[in-house]
């Protein structure tokens, strides 16, 4: 239960076995989704390539697309992408009960905080990636998946989240941040993956 907003958040990223011990934990990396996708096994780490953007959002395949800004050539506004994260009912990407957070929501939580850090209750501002890991989601440095090359790097140095809310053609929202550069609200490309935390909806 977040001691910022008091709405109720998942433990761990998705695809992550604990909750973090450390901001360069592994075991609570998770997976890295493409934006919008659903857990069809391109999230894994493992997973293979393909070079072929589809014409789809569901039951595509399960490998992780390259070469293009966005992986999927419809839904270019990203909106039937956004309800899809949006799912309480467990068809989504989140457990039942529980979805992807808007951009608003995750701010609210972290980089958008204005009060005093309490490092005992979590409260904590996102600066870096220290104050990451100090805010009660305990976020890590997870590092990315590139969505043009499909390597995963900056792994130890570099965290970030996804949110459901889209920004414009082929990006959208999610939360980012370094141990040196600060911590933000970006836009990144739609093809690019980070992990999920999922927040209890309504």
């Amino acid at each position: 239960t977040s001691p910022i907003t008091g709405k109720k958040w998942l433990d761990r990223n998705l695809g992550a076995t604990q909750a973090c011990t450390s901001s360069i934990d592994r075991a609570c990396y998770g997976d890295y989704y493409q934006w919008g996708r659903l857990a069809d096994g391109h999230e894994k780490a493992s997973s293979s390539l393909s070079t072929v953007e589809v014409t789809d959002i569901l039951n595509i395949n399960n490998k992780f697309i390259t070469r293009y800004k966005d992986w999927t050539s419809t839904d270019t506004k990203g909106n039937v992408r956004t309800v899809q994260w949006s799912r309480i009912d467990g068809k989504g990407v989140c457990p039942i009960r529980f979805r992807v957070p808007t951009k608003n929501e995750l701010v609210a939580e972290t980089v958008g905080y204005t009060k005093k850090n309490n490092i005992t209750k979590g409260a904590v501002k996102v600066t870096n990636s220290e104050t990451a890991y100090q805010n009660f989601l305990r976020i890590s440095n997870s590092g990315f998946r590139d969505g043009l090359i499909g390597s995963i790097g900056e792994q130890e140095s570099l965290g970030g989240l996804w949110t459901s809310s889209a920004d414009g053609t082929n990006h959208a929202k999610g939360l980012m941040f370094s141990t040196n550069a600060g911590a933000g609200l970006d836009s990144g490309y739609r093809s690019d993956a980070i992990p999920i935390r999922c927040i209890e909806g309504k």
